[in-house]
């Protein structure tokens, strides 16, 4: 059988649902998405999608007697099929093989090769030699500048300056 590849949407209305288990009331799979995952979504597109995963073979529902505050307006509660939970489960192998020997990327670090790299290390040792010197900087400063560690905190100070200076030039050349 083919792979039954999901949609990022259709994938976290499918978790919602088995989130929510005997609960998955099309209001609380909308609360379960904004609540979980951040995603405020509108109720046509929540009904749109529902719709779809039904006609997928990936959902089922029964009706339940509506309440009065509903006037007794039936309402459906939804229900992951063994379909629907095999297609996840598809999902997330694929994905995972997708970020397999990506870790450094999924913590931030993008991986970048030649110029590019090297750009990002000067900006990096940049940085590292901006903070250093604006530390040295702020010590000068606490200290008087007749006293004579004052002078040699602000002439280090200066030194670091022209460095970051210097790194800055190569990082505007890198990226030409």
């Amino acid at each position: 059988m083919a792979p039954r590849y999901l949609g990022e949407f259709e994938q976290m209305v499918l978790l919602a649902i088995l989130q929510l288990k005997d609960e998955a009331f099309a209001l609380s799979i909308l609360n379960e998405l904004e609540g979980r995952a951040g995603r405020s979504v509108s109720r046509g597109s929540l009904y749109k999608t529902l719709e779809r995963l039904e006609s997928k073979g990936y959902l089922t529902w029964v009706p339940e007697p509506g309440s009065p505050e509903r006037g007794g307006h039936p309402r459906r509660c939804f229900t992951v099929s063994g379909n629907g939970i095999a297609s996840l489960r598809e999902s997330r192998v694929a994905f995972n093989r997708l970020w397999e020997g990506l870790d450094g990327a999924a913590e931030g670090k993008a991986t970048l090769r030649g110029a590019q790299a090297e750009a990002l290390q000067v900006q990096q040792l940049a940085n590292i030699e901006a903070n250093q010197g604006l530390m040295i900087s702020l010590q000068a400063q606490e200290v008087l500048s007749t006293n004579e560690v004052g002078k040699s905190l602000t002439d280090a100070s200066d030194h670091y300056l022209d460095m970051l200076g210097s790194a800055l030039e190569k990082v505007a050349e890198a990226d030409e």
